[in-house]
């Protein structure tokens, strides 16, 4: 796993908390984990990992999805970003990338 997609998560985690969310962090090393066992380049896929993570409550859904499209969005596919690449290379050429930004 990369170093900067768990600081992703930590910051992801951060805003979540922000929102109101419970999140601890027993919940931020299990969405660490769960990365190595999601397509990351599935937007849906992390999506539905990660809320498994940290939603509890169906209360807590609206502010989840509201920090998710903010957090993980969607980057063009260009070959000169540096950040799209190093997204993709974290997990190889699995799929056809549909690659989400990390902040």
């Amino acid at each position: 796993m990369s170093r900067e997609l768990s600081a992703a998560i930590a910051r992801f985690a951060s805003l979540l908390r922000q929102s109101g969310l419970p999140v601890t962090l027993v919940e931020v090393t299990d969405a660490v984990r769960a990365l190595d066992h999601l397509d990351i380049t599935d937007r849906h896929e992390l999506y539905l990992g990660l809320r498994a993570v940290f939603v509890t409550r169906p209360e807590e859904v609206p502010p989840f999805d509201r920090c998710f499209e903010a957090f993980w969005r969607v980057m063009p596919e260009r070959d000169d970003d540096q950040s799209v690449r190093r997204w993709r290379s974290t997990r190889g050429a699995r799929k056809s990338p549909r690659t989400a930004a990390i902040r």
